[in-house]
């Protein structure tokens, strides 16, 4: 990477036309190379005196151009560091007039103290970015030039420049920290060493990022590790001892660990969505009305948080199994592994389902610090998740917004996780009525939710045959019912009835929610836009996808859809059903995960079933791209303002007794010399 890319990926966005313009200068200094080179070959003495005389002009315009930008940068160091100094006298005064201060007055100062050391450390970097830019220059201009006063030259510029010498950042530093170790009675190397530890240069952000990664990486592998040999337990337990009494006695504590490693999958899954969006520059946070982006967490917080979660509830299920090995005195059946020895002493330490319900206290401290925050921008995310779950409870009081919608449809994914929590409710004496009724908890949902939306659009297509798809589902469910089971007509009927929900949740995905092939609502508007098509045949809309992305979509798709055959109608012991049911969910939560990630997609394509107030929905940019971005938008204002301007100047010309009025350019100069004094003007 060369310098000019380094320089660009460190700009403050604030104080980018503050920058050295490396890119331009660097041009320069290639034409200057370019009239060497032909100096070098054969040519006539007229020639060679012009070419002469060219290559001084470009050395001395290049010189001319160089001295610009450094008075520029001069003058914005100097602009910001008075600012800064300001603050830090401010900051000495408060230390000397409060002798005793309280302890939310300290905390207020040090606030202070750290971000002004903070700013003087991006303005120390922005000093240094520019004059190692102006160092390289010079250094390229003696290698083309063949000469060797680049530098001499340069130091001849920058030798009253503040911002070429690193005393005055230090300095001030250096003042911050003995303000730090008046305030809070510590030696200044200590206050350095704690104020540092708070203050994240902007050149570490590299190191930064590999530590992140360094640490998410190491999370990861360990949560995977404990998973695993919470898989081979029981695993162990299920394959090899199915029949036993640890199956028979304890299915109600397996069925809880199951809702519980299912959930953290769903969690995980959301945390992979996420990962794409980003990737692709899907903007979920304007699209699901999440907070703002600084305050939504990233997918590496969002995934580490999972895994650290994962490795834990992993530990104590493992350790509950053990402990039932111990209860029923089967000591000598424990799973091998060279560190039972361990997991064993832990699990003797409380029984079972205490070590089942231990995780649980984590998600519970995480809604009481939402609770209790409530007004906090810190539980803006927490409070925005209890909200959406709220509102799903309610679906006849709320509008369908998408967050409500899509949260409503990752329910429908686990049914047989409500099926489960209704067997441990009711320790599992749960009559048939209520399991019926649990497993339909999440259509009954839907349902209620396509009549609020068929009641705001009146619009029998999507909303009334969306609603049919939901009722399709209800057939399947009838086969909890003894009477149904034992009737091979009514089995029958039912499995037709759950072949025909397959296939119109089938077609609902693929034309409606992901508006592939032919399309649904959403594809109409690009009906005569072809050339926005991804695909003629696959997706006949703009997309972020591949098309073998999107055929691997509706592959995974069908065989999610079609795995309740083997889950549901093979004939196993309950073991062995069991681990397959288990299989299963953990299939359709991988299909919705897929879903969601082509749903989304769609969303933000064609606004589909106008889930969105507004059918325009913004790419989600970088911060490099918002940078350009913003760059273009302010270049585009200046030319149109400058056509105003010079239309105003015909006119006037017109009228010969009419007052001359300032050219475009200088008015357009005028103007941003005076948004950047305003820009730079001190904080209050």
């Amino acid at each position: 990477m060369n310098y000019g890319d380094i320089l660009k990926n460190s700009i403050i966005p604030e104080w980018q036309n503050k920058y050295i313009r490396y890119d331009w200068l660097k041009d320069i200094v290639h034409q200057m190379g370019i009239v060497h080179q032909l100096l070098k070959q054969d040519n006539t003495a007229e020639h060679k005196y012009m070419l002469k005389i060219q290559a001084e002009d470009i050395d001395v315009y290049f010189w001319q151009e160089v001295k610009m930008d450094v008075e520029k940068i001069h003058n914005f160091f100097i602009s910001e560091l008075s600012k800064l100094l300001k603050l830090i006298l401010e900051i000495e005064t408060q230390c000397d007039v409060l002798e005793n201060p309280k302890h939310k007055e300290q905390q207020a100062i040090r606030d202070n103290m750290h971000e002004v050391y903070k700013t003087l450390n991006i303005l120390g970097n922005y000093a240094q970015r520019n004059y190692f830019g102006l160092q390289n220059l010079a250094k390229s201009r003696d290698k083309y030039m063949n000469a060797n006063d680049s530098t001499t030259i340069l130091l001849e510029l920058v030798q009253d420049k503040k911002f070429a010498l690193d005393d005055p950042i230090e300095h001030e530093q250096q003042r911050i920290e003995k303000a730090f170790a008046k305030l809070f009675k510590v030696d200044q190397k200590t206050a350095k060493v704690q104020i540092e530890q708070y203050v994240s240069p902007q050149n570490n952000a590299e190191k930064q990022r590999v530590q992140a990664a360094t640490g998410n990486g190491f999370t990861c592998g360990v949560a995977i590790l404990l998973f695993a040999n919470f898989i081979y337990v029981m695993g162990y337990s299920l394959i090899e001892y199915g029949n036993n009494v640890i199956i028979e006695k304890h299915m109600l504590a397996l069925k809880a660990m199951r809702i519980l490693f299912c959930l953290t999958y769903l969690a995980i899954c959301i945390g992979l969505d996420i990962f794409v969006f980003e990737k692709k520059k899907l903007n979920f946070i304007f699209i699901f009305e999440l907070p703002p982006a600084k305050i939504t967490a990233s997918y590496r917080t969002h995934l580490k948080i999972c895994f650290i979660f994962l490795g834990i509830l992993s530990v104590c299920c493992t350790c509950a199994v053990l402990r039932f090995y111990l209860d029923e005195h089967l000591v000598n059946e424990l799973p091998n592994v060279s560190y039972s020895i361990i997991f064993v002493g832990l699990a003797s330490i409380m029984p079972g389902w205490a070590w089942i319900s231990l995780p649980l206290i984590f998600p519970f401290l995480a809604i009481v610090r939402i609770v209790f925050r409530w007004r906090s921008t810190h539980a803006m995310v927490g409070k925005y998740v209890l909200q959406v779950i709220g509102k799903q409870f309610l679906p006849w009081k709320y509008r369908v917004a998408f967050p409500i919608f899509c949260f409503g449809d990752q329910l429908t994914s686990m049914t047989l996780l409500f099926s489960d929590f209704a067997d441990l409710i009711t320790n599992g004496k749960a009559p048939t009525i209520m399991t019926f009724l649990f497993l339909n908890i999440p259509a009954i949902i839907r349902i209620i939710q396509c009549i609020v939306r068929y009641n705001e659009k009146k619009l029998a297509y999507p909303h009334i045959v969306n609603l049919c798809k939901y009722l399709s589902s209800f057939p399947a469910t009838f086969l909890t019912f003894n009477w149904v089971k034992q009737s091979a007509g009514w089995t029958n009927f039912m499995i037709a009835g759950r072949c025909v929900e397959t296939l119109y949740k089938l077609y609902w995905d693929y034309a409606e929610d992901w508006a592939l092939f032919t399309g649904g609502t959403g594809v109409k508007q690009f009906k005569n836009q072809r050339q926005k098509w991804q695909h003629k045949i696959v997706c006949r809309r703009p997309s972020f996808f591949a098309t073998y992305v999107l055929l691997f979509a509706v592959l995974f798709n069908f065989v999610g859809r079609c795995f309740w055959i083997p889950t549901t109608y093979l004939p196993m012991f309950a073991a062995k059903q069991f681990w397959w049911k288990t299989y299963g969910v953990c299939v359709e939560i991988t299909r919705r995960c897929l879903w969601n990630v082509l749903r989304t997609d769609n969303q933000q394509a064609t606004n589909c079933e106008d889930y969105a107030l507004t059918r325009y929905i913004p790419v989600l940019l970088s911060q490099g791209e918002r940078q350009l971005l913003k760059q273009k938008i302010d270049d585009k204002e200046k030319e149109l303002q400058r056509d105003k301007l010079e239309s105003k100047q015909q006119l006037q010309r017109r009228n010969s007794n009419a007052p001359q009025i300032a050219s475009a350019d200088e008015v357009v100069v005028h103007e941003s010399q005076h948004n950047e004094a305003l820009l730079n003007s001190p904080l209050q």
